[in-house]
């Protein structure tokens, strides 16, 4: 369920990177790294059909809450 988020997060307008990693030392442990071009773009981002079905059961699925963490680039970005 949430591999199937990549390829339609990707497809999104402002969406500059969605990338899907599991901790090497904890294979229950995920994380979503993703860059949007602003917060818009990430606020529509959270407002999209394809990640109902997945908010909708992410107590079932979750030993503990997400954990969100904004990041501020200081390197320019990559052309």
């Amino acid at each position: 369920m949430l591999e199937a988020q990549v390829v339609p997060t990707r497809a999104e307008p402002g969406c500059i990177n969605y990338d899907f990693h599991v901790d090497a030392d904890d294979q229950c442990v995920f994380v979503f790294y993703e860059n949007w071009i602003s917060q818009a773009a990430l606020d529509a981002h959270m407002e999209m059909p394809h990640l109902r079905p997945l908010i909708a059961q992410l107590d079932r699925l979750l030993s503990k809450p997400i954990e969100i963490r904004y990041l501020r680039m200081i390197s320019e970005r990559r052309s």
